[in-house]
């Protein structure tokens, strides 16, 4: 019980992790001059999640969540997942953040 307690709680500091990642690149990269947010970071998270659920789905096979609870038993494969996570985090956060910024320059906010 206390095994599975700490899987969840690993399992949400990588998504919330991934998601302050993603933001902080975003606000890096977009020179905009707004504050950054819990929502944003939350956004993020949401999406890199989806992401990696898909690429599990097509590379692993991983179809279902004790699937995947079974899965990061593995260190490996927990340390890749995260690898990933942050790889994935850093490129929607810099696709996110240039897409900002044009909008920032766009209005003339900046």
């Amino acid at each position: 019980m206390l095994y599975t307690i700490f899987q969840f709680i690993i399992m949400l500091l990588i998504l919330f992790i991934s998601g302050l990642f993603a933001d902080r690149i975003y606000r890096l990269v977009a020179f905009c001059r707004k504050t950054s947010s819990v929502y944003t970071a939350l956004i993020f998270s949401l999406i890199i999640f989806y992401i990696d659920i898909l690429g599990l789905f097509i590379f692993k096979g991983i179809t279902h969540l004790p699937m995947l609870i079974d899965s990061f038993d593995c260190l490996q494969f927990t340390r890749r997942f995260i690898l990933v996570s942050l790889i994935v985090a850093a490129i929607i956060g810099g696709i996110a953040g240039v897409v900002g910024w044009l909008q920032c320059r766009l209005r003339r906010d900046a």
